[in-house]
C-alpha cells in the first residue's frame, strides 16, 4: 500500500491504470497494468520506468 499511495504521483501510475507493487532492481517498478479487459482480474505485468513518462 506504500508503494501504491506514497510513491511516484498518482497521475504517472494510478491515473494511467498501472498499480505498482514491487521495485525491479534499479530498473523501474513491476506494475499490474489494468487497462487491459481481463477475467478474474489477472492483469498482465508490467516494467515501468520513469523515463518513460
Amino acid at each position: 500500500m506504500k508503494m501504491i499511495f506514497n510513491g511516484y504521483p498518482s497521475e504517472d501510475l494510478i491515473e494511467k491504470g498501472t498499480i505498482s507493487f514491487a521495485n525491479w532492481s534499479d530498473w523501474g517498478l513491476l506494475c499490474f497494468d489494468t487497462t487491459a479487459d481481463y477475467k478474474n482480474n489477472n492483469y498482465p505485468i508490467v516494467l515501468w520506468d520513469h523515463r518513460s513518462l
